[in-house]
């Protein structure tokens, strides 16, 4: 081999050489960092299967009523208009011109007081002339009736024959007519007294007038009304409840009512009268209430809403209606027991205003107040403070 050929295979050899040493550094740092992504990944791995450690969460802290026996009165809520017991519009009985009006709008009147006079001069002269015929239709019964007894006395004293029986029948039909005038002059005569009475428009019941339609100098006639009288001695309210709530109300049930723009005061009825049947538009059961205002400090017509005690439940579970939960599955309540949340359902069997009477709560039991945070049964809870079952939960 020459020099010149042994030149040219000289680099040649020392190539492989250099590939050979990239090769390797390549290989090392390619099994570092293998290495390095399986112990990465296997550290990650035994984290994910590590055990968990347990996790100590803190228990809620809630407020909780103490169930405890209370008395409940079972209701009906009603609403209607106290209307005036006794509320009466006055006609006059006959037209004519107003001559006089004796009472102003307010007024208290009593039953047959004077309210106002229609000017009827044609009345009293037919009063006078039916006076006077009444009396000439008496003087006559006393002429037929001596005339009779002339007669009586003739044949008493000579027999029949002293008499023909045809002049003493005359005598007794003469008087039977005389008397007959006389009843008819007497009915004539009332009725004439009646017609100029009339003339006084009088008050038809004890109230107060409430309408004073009728004025001085003004012409009115029986089809238009004069004056209206309400007496509020005491207040009526006519209502109805639903097909469920009728069957228990009856006749002597304590009523509460609070009228508008004064509904701190309550004011005390009793049903009167309770329908047996629906009525047929409205499907509810008319109620009549009697509400006793013998000082008649309570307006007529006021709008009130109210409601009827039908039962008394002693010893019922009363929980405010905030703390039971009511929803498509039931009706239930979160319990406090042994230091965790326990569901318990319930039976309603009453409702109120901001109440509920239920069923299913033993006395006792810490009813759960509903806060911010939703409780799920089994989570554990502080109960950090206690409130009697008839504490106002608001406060």
């Amino acid at each position: 081999m020459t020099d010149e050929q042994q030149g040219l295979e000289e680099p040649g050899e020392a190539a492989p050489k250099r590939r050979s040493a990239v090769f390797w550094v390549v290989t090392v740092v390619v099994i570092v960092l293998g290495v390095g992504l399986m112990a990465r990944t296997g550290q990650a791995l035994w984290l994910r299967l590590k055990p968990l450690q347990d996790v100590e969460v803190p228990p809620a802290k809630v407020e909780a009523i103490r169930v405890a026996p209370q008395t409940f009165e079972h209701t009906v809520p009603i609403s209607g208009t106290l209307e005036p017991i006794h509320s009466t519009t006055v006609f006059p009985k006959m037209g004519g011109k107003v001559v006089a009006v004796e009472v102003q709008l307010g007024d208290e009147v009593n039953e047959g007081d004077a309210l106002a006079r229609v000017e009827s001069p044609e009345y009293s002269l037919q009063a006078q002339q039916a006076a006077v015929g009444l009396k000439m239709a008496e003087e006559a019964v006393v002429v037929a009736e001596r005339s009779l007894a002339r007669l009586d006395a003739v044949r008493a004293e000579v027999g029949a024959l002293g008499v023909s029986e045809q002049d003493y029948e005359m005598a007794v039909i003469q008087m039977e007519g005389a008397r007959t005038q006389r009843d008819v002059a007497k009915l004539n005569r009332d009725l004439t007294r009646q017609m100029v009475s009339n003339h006084v428009m009088t008050a038809p019941c004890d109230g107060q007038v409430t309408k004073v339609l009728a004025r001085l100098g003004n012409m009115v006639g029986n089809e238009y009304p004069a004056f209206q009288i309400d007496d509020t001695s005491q207040l009526f309210v006519n209502t109805a409840v639903d097909a469920q709530a009728l069957p228990q109300v009856e006749r002597g049930q304590l009523v509460r009512l609070w009228a508008e723009g004064d509904e701190e005061r309550e004011l005390q009825g009793t049903v009167t009268a309770a329908s047996t049947s629906l009525d047929p538009w409205t499907r509810r059961g008319p109620v009549e209430i009697t509400v006793e205002n013998p000082g008649q400090d309570v307006m007529g017509n006021l709008y009130a809403r109210g409601e009827i005690v039908i039962g008394i439940e002693e010893d019922a579970v009363v929980l405010p209606l905030e703390v039971v939960r009511r929803d498509e599955s039931g009706d239930s309540v979160q319990v406090a027991q042994d230091g965790y949340v326990l569901d318990v359902p319930v039976q309603v069997t009453g409702e109120a205003d901001t109440e509920l009477a239920v069923r299913g709560v033993g006395i006792g039991m810490l009813v759960i107040v509903p806060g911010a945070e939703i409780l799920v049964e089994g989570e554990p809870v502080d109960v950090v403070r206690i409130l009697e079952a008839d504490t106002d939960v608001a406060q």
